[in-house]
Order: C-alpha cells, then structure tokens, then sequence
C-alpha cells in the first residue's frame, strides 16, 4: 500500500535493532523543533494523521509511526499490546537522540502515550490525549475481558471488528465496561 500523496516525502524506514523490529515513520520539520510523536489508534495506521502533520512541522519536529504489528512496520510474532508499544516509543527516542518529545495518541495510540508518560514522565514534554484510557492498561493481564484481548491482538482484532460491524447492538454492549453510565449517555 502507498503512502498518502502529501506523506510520501516524509517516509523512511527506522530499525530498533534493540527490539528486532524495523518502524514505518513520517518524519518532518526542523529537528531541531520540539519533538512531537503521533501515535495512531487500532485498526490505523501513521497516516491517519495525514491532514495534521504537515501543519505542524511550522511549530514542531513531527514523528508519526506505524506500529509494529500495523501499517508498514514490522509484522512478526512479537507479543503485542501496550506494554511493547511503550518500548517501541522509547527506543523510537533514543535512536532517533531525542531527549523529551510532545506524545499525541488516539486509542489505542493514546492508551500508549498515558502508560508512557507513566512509566517515562522524564521523557515527555506534553501529552495529547484523543479517546485514550488508562482503564486497559491498568486492569491486571488476568483482568482483561476476551473482547479486549481480541482488540489489543493484530490480525485477530480485524475478525472481531468485522463480527462487530454485523451486530451494532453487540459492538455498543461492549463498551458497557468502559463508561460509568453507557445507557445515560446522550
């Protein structure tokens, strides 16, 4: 799959040798800019983030990466989830020599960005938050629903998104466990 037309320019391959994964970035503005790093949802990848990224190169040295599991990144027996995403972001840093960077996630992306700030708050200038919650992050690996499970697993996940796009009703019961009040909301 090709990149979007105004991102091509921006595309390159960075390898995290000390993870054995190879990331597909964007990468564009003044390096020597604060250091903005896009992190996309599930089911996304870094070009869901083609309408932002340019505009902010005016102000910011900006990162979108696809990851491992995702768009063009590696695609390997790796054990997804969170966990390995936020090693993902800070080797991301250190290869690339950043000391600190503005972190925007969306989704999954944002669950990413929320463990990272709390694992590395050192590292983060700012943080983005788009539909992140810690909730899945925090919940114990035995916690974890099934259905989550299937979300967090590349591959699997597109199955269980296509189950949930033939049975609307079933795709809005699984998000009771994540509101206070689903049903009182408008």
């Amino acid at each position: 799959m090709k990149p979007a037309p105004n991102l091509v320019s921006f595309a390159h391959k960075i390898d995290l040798a000390a993870l054995g994964v190879s990331l597909h970035v964007y990468e564009a503005g003044e390096t020597s800019a604060l250091a903005m790093v896009l992190i996309h949802g599930l089911q996304d990848e870094a070009d869901s983030w083609r309408h932002v990224l340019e505009p902010l190169t005016q102000t910011h040295h900006v990162i979108a990466l696809d990851l491992p599991g995702f768009g063009r990144s590696t695609k390997s027996k790796l054990k997804y989830g969170v966990p390995l995403y936020v090693d993902v972001v800070l080797e991301l840093l250190n290869v690339l020599k950043l000391d600190k960077a503005a972190l925007v996630g969306n989704s999954l992306g944002g669950m990413v960005a929320e463990a990272f700030t709390l694992a590395h708050p050192e590292r983060v200038s700012q943080l983005v938050l788009v539909d992140g919650t810690i909730r899945i992050v925090a919940q114990p690996t035995g916690a974890r629903s099934s259905p989550i499970k299937r979300l967090l697993t590349p591959f699997v996940d597109r199955r269980y998104f296509e189950q949930l796009r033939k049975n609307p009703q079933g795709a809005y019961d699984t998000l009771y466990p994540f509101y206070a009040d689903l049903a009182g909301m408008p």
